[in-house]
């Protein structure tokens, strides 16, 4: 798998190991049917973080970023909503 991590696409190698409930399903996420994306991704994504626990919490953007390269920028919501949709709206134009 491809993931940009510090700004730049890495390749990431994983196996086939997953972990997994005693006698039972995959421990963390699950795919839909015999999907192995879901397992793999998150393994790929764990691995580059250094474990599971450091992935189980945290921003969004952090993770559309990791995935696609993409910058993002936090706002705060209590900054009003006319101005977050002033921003979102000059962002658009761009």
């Amino acid at each position: 798998m491809w993931l940009c991590h510090d700004g730049e696409f890495k390749p990431v190698i994983v196996d086939d190991y997953f972990p997994c409930i005693p006698d039972g399903p995959p421990a963390f996420s699950v795919g839909h049917g015999p999907e192995l994306w879901v397992l793999l991704l998150e393994k790929a994504y764990a691995k580059i973080y250094g474990t599971y626990d450091r992935i189980e919490a945290g921003l969004t953007g952090d993770a559309i970023r990791d995935l696609t390269g993409a910058p993002y920028e936090w706002k705060n919501t209590n900054e009003g909503v006319d101005k977050i949709w002033n921003f979102l709206r000059q962002s658009d134009l761009k």
